[in-house]
């Protein structure tokens, strides 16, 4: 038998235990999910103290796909809404649709 008919028939299985966690609306329940970002997440919840301090903020975060930025940018902003009633963040998700000129 063909491998690729074998792995056709075996939907069941999969590297991961739960693959919602791949789409773009997925966050962390809890930031104890985020693992190995413990320098990301704080330097992001310094930022959004001094968004409740009444500074008004921006921050460009970037780097390569597939890294997590989105992932923990997320789970900090629902822990910040958790902990800050009046909390509230614009959220812009940016693919380059270009190369950047010089």
């Amino acid at each position: 038998m063909s491998i690729f008919r074998r792995i056709a028939g075996d939907k069941e299985s999969s590297l991961f235990k739960d693959e919602k966690i791949f789409g773009m609306d997925y966050f962390a329940q809890d930031l104890a999910e985020i693992k190995w970002r413990d320098k990301e997440i704080e330097i992001l919840a310094r930022e959004i103290e001094r968004v409740v301090d009444g500074v008004r903020i921006e921050l460009y975060i970037f780097g390569t796909t597939g890294i997590g930025k989105t992932y923990v940018t997320k789970g900090v902003l629902q822990e910040a809404k958790k902990e800050f009633k009046k909390f509230a963040a614009a959220w812009v998700n940016r693919k380059m649709i270009r190369p950047l000129s010089p």
